[in-house]
């Protein structure tokens, strides 16, 4: 243990020596970190100006070239862009919407367990199932027969053979108009 003889006046003016020096290297610390990044943004403020006068270049180069007038220049690219819209639309019906649409849109006493997907002459889809009862399979069979997708149902006439908990086979013909 030490003993400090120092008087009181002299004690304090110590310590204030003690925080101005530390106050004296973090000031030093924070302005030569400040310094340092500045001369370190330097390069990428360079880079960056240099890139903004490129492309101010490439655009004026680009106005230059095409003889269009600026202001029209957002309206061909926008009629541009309609007709690649229009060139890639596809033809036809996507198999998951068919799918997902009659999916989704059945009753609750309808349960579908198989289906497959045919493309022979036509594109056909094969159901099966079982129905809680014929009203809900001839229903069912109605409002597939309504979607603009379908050509035909057939719904054979052996599927009515019981009266509850149906086993059922559907063929639906897809218009492929």
């Amino acid at each position: 243990m030490s003993i400090n003889l120092l008087p009181q006046t002299e004690k304090k003016k110590v310590m204030r020596m003690y925080r101005s020096r530390r106050m004296v290297v973090i000031l030093a610390f924070l302005i030569s970190l400040a310094i340092a990044s500045a001369v370190l943004l330097f390069p990428i403020y360079f880079l960056a100006d240099s890139k903004k006068g490129l492309a101010i270049h490439k655009e004026n180069q680009l106005l230059q070239d095409s003889g269009i007038p600026p202001a029209d220049i957002v309206k061909e690219v926008g009629l541009l862009n309609k007709k690649v819209n229009a060139l890639n639309k596809k033809e036809g019906i996507l198999v998951y919407e068919l799918v997902s649409d009659i999916t989704e849109n059945k009753s609750s006493n309808i349960n579908i367990y198989g289906i497959k997907l045919k493309e022979e002459v036509d594109q056909t889809i094969d159901l099966s199932g079982k129905a809680a009862n014929r009203e809900a399979l001839l229903s069912f069979r109605r409002q597939l027969e309504q979607k603009n997708y379908v050509k035909s149902v057939d719904l054979p006439i052996s599927n009515f053979a019981g009266e509850i908990d149906i086993n059922f086979f559907i063929k639906i013909v897809i218009d492929n108009k």
